[in-house]
């Protein structure tokens, strides 16, 4: 939802609107209206700096005001539960924006910033700022940059009509939008379309958008159950629910009913930063809870006519760790390409002694029985690299074929595979594997397409890596990530991870996008959203990093403390959860239908 101040465009300078006719409505509304009863307008619009034509005004009007007055009483003759009303202007109060009052006046600017060239007149309106549904406040700014006059009739050449404009901007504050800039854009007779024509007076559709928003006397929204205060252990699902209304939830937010939740408080003097601005149902998913979530939990909903509350608290108690235990393998299945779209994993060795990997690309065994994945990549290649003291990275190994690898026979790549529990591959096929010693630093895996006659060199491929030693005791596998082409369909990153050991143990997860464009990445994935599941149980969803805004700063110092780069935006995903031993899998996919793109999947060990 929407909360800040909000600057729309009245209407455009044009000239003869053609419209399609139609019957059916395209009215569009914003998402809140005024409460019921009065709203004082306060006219001030034949002041010193109003432009001349009390004398030139063509309908007859005898003042600027006038003509404000009778957009008012047409509007007023379709209000039900709202009217709208004329008052004089107040000599101690000065025009600015937020300062209580709904002010219509002539001016140069919109309180110093420039109008646009064909823009005749803007409406402001801000939301109450203790109910997300009702306008507190709208202001009316006519430019005093064009010529002005007052008639009936159609759009002269010489001058604009007052009485349409300030009929269209009235249509504003009371909530309508463009309907011809709807989503679909839909085009009947309406004065509150965007560009200024013939059209002088409300039309049918104009109306059923009043009748919409006012026609319908409201009822304030009532608590009627929800979920008791909690005490839970971290690593238990935790939901939130609220019945509003007698309407089991989840209730959605609409027009006619806000559902806003606050977290750690609801105390209006700290938002945004406690505002959950992602949640729009009376039902908030928490998910796998953490000591972080501890705190108070607020859903606020309302009409223009009121509030109800529902306050919540919840105690995460902490669980037992151990630092031996440790991520034994991460696996990730995903589409790779060429260039910037070739999936790569990276990882670290931390230690003092040398650790043996495993490490498999595989594509052609997927598509065959049992798994019968489409569009594998046909020869996958995988290449191994090592990060060098100068910033460049150094070539380790590269294997085409697993069972033709020159560090091991076929049977020992079958056997440690069978001992650490992964899928066996297909005898003589082009997956490829490499089993190898590495010291301890940093590498990188790529996977890349075999030039093989009629294989495909892209596709759907699952990239894995795992600690042969899974004992904890000695060096290990930290920091894994996986950089891939992230989707909104069934080849999209789906990375899985085991971990292992005797109690619980805390990680970071993080999903970057945007952020590896500054490390020229190019097509990066805009917004991200990243799931967690512990078999087919959802166990935690984020999509932006700073929801909620409470959480952001001890994010961004764990982020700091482990040596992550910083992200820079606010679109991207982390997570920090202390799991319990298991396997889980996290999904990336883009957020919308049009968020895909490069993404890097990273799970970061947390020093115990």
């Amino acid at each position: 939802m929407q909360i800040s101040s909000r600057t729309w465009s009245g209407l455009t300078r044009a000239g003869v609107l053609a419209v399609a006719i139609s019957c059916a409505h395209a009215f569009d509304t914003f998402d809140f209206s005024w409460s019921s009863g009065e709203v004082p307008l306060v006219l001030d619009l034949d002041n010193a700096d109003a432009p001349p034509g009390a004398a030139l005004l063509i309908d007859g009007s005898n003042s600027w005001r006038q003509v404000a007055e009778a957009s008012i009483a047409e509007w007023n003759e379709h209000l039900g539960r709202t009217k709208l009303v004329a008052v004089d202007p107040n000599p101690d109060i000065v025009a600015s924006r937020l300062n209580g009052s709904n002010e219509i006046f002539f001016s140069d600017s919109i309180y110093g910033d420039a109008f646009g060239e064909s823009t005749l007149a803007v409406t402001l309106l801000n939301a109450n700022e203790q109910n997300f549904s009702a306008i507190g406040e709208a202001d009316i700014i006519v430019s005093t940059a064009h010529n002005w006059n007052a008639y009936r009739g159609a759009q002269r050449s010489t001058s604009f009509d007052l009485r349409r404009v300030m009929t269209h901007e009235m249509g504003h504050l009371l909530g309508l939008t463009h309907p011809d800039e709807a989503t679909p854009a839909q085009f009947v007779d309406a004065i509150m379309n965007s560009v200024v024509g013939n059209v002088d007076a409300l039309q049918a559709d104009d109306i059923a958008g009043v009748d919409f928003l006012y026609g319908t006397p409201l009822v304030t929204p009532t608590i009627t159950a929800q979920t008791p205060d909690l005490v839970v252990n971290v690593g238990e699902v935790v939901t939130l629910d609220v019945d509003i209304g007698g309407m089991p939830s989840p209730v959605e937010s609409d027009l006619n009913l806000s559902v806003d939740w606050f977290y750690p408080d609801a105390n209006f003097e700290n938002f945004p930063d406690n505002f959950l601005f992602i949640e729009d149902t009376s039902r908030l998913f928490i998910g796998l809870a953490q000591t972080y979530d501890s705190g108070e939990y607020t859903l606020l909903t309302g009409n223009p006519d009121g509030l109800a509350r529902a306050t919540i608290n919840l105690t995460v108690n902490p669980i037992p760790t151990s630092p031996l235990t440790q991520l034994a393998n991460l696996s990730t299945r995903g589409f790779s390409g060429t260039g910037d779209r070739a999936m790569t994993v990276g990882f670290v060795v931390s230690g003092d002694t040398p650790l043996t990997v495993l490490l498999r690309a595989v594509g052609p065994t997927l598509s065959g029985a049992p798994y019968n994945v489409p569009g594998t990549m046909g020869d996958p290649v995988l290449s191994l690299r090592r990060a060098q003291p100068d910033g460049s990275f150094a070539d380790v190994a590269t294997n085409d074929n697993w069972h033709q690898s020159n560090l091991t026979s076929a049977q020992e790549m079958r056997d440690i595979a069978q001992q650490l529990g992964a899928f066996a591959l297909n005898e003589d096929s082009n997956d490829a594997a490499l089993l190898i010693e590495l010291e301890p630093g940093i590498y990188t895996a790529t996977v890349t397409g075999g030039t093989g006659a009629g294989l495909a060199e892209e596709g759907v491929v699952i990239v894995e890596a795992y600690d042969v030693d899974t004992t904890g005791t000695g060096s290990r596998l930290v920091n894994l990530s996986t950089r891939g082409f992230v989707t909104n369909d069934d080849s999209t990153m789906i990375a899985g991870l085991v971990v292992k050991g005797v109690a619980a143990r805390t990680y970071m997860l993080r999903v970057a996008g945007d952020t590896l464009g500054d490390f020229g990445v190019s097509n990066p994935v805009d917004d991200p959203l990243m799931t967690v599941f512990r078999g087919s149980d959802t166990m935690r969803i984020n999509d932006d990093w700073d929801h909620p805004p409470a959480h952001q700063e001890m994010l961004r110092t764990q982020m700091s403390d482990l040596g992550a780069f910083a992200l820079t935006d606010r679109q991207e995903s982390a997570m920090l959860l202390t799991l319990e031993p298991g396997a889980y899998t996290v999904r990336v996919e883009g957020f919308d239908e049009a968020s895909e793109g490069v993404g890097l999947i990273e799970f970061y060990e947390v020093p115990e």
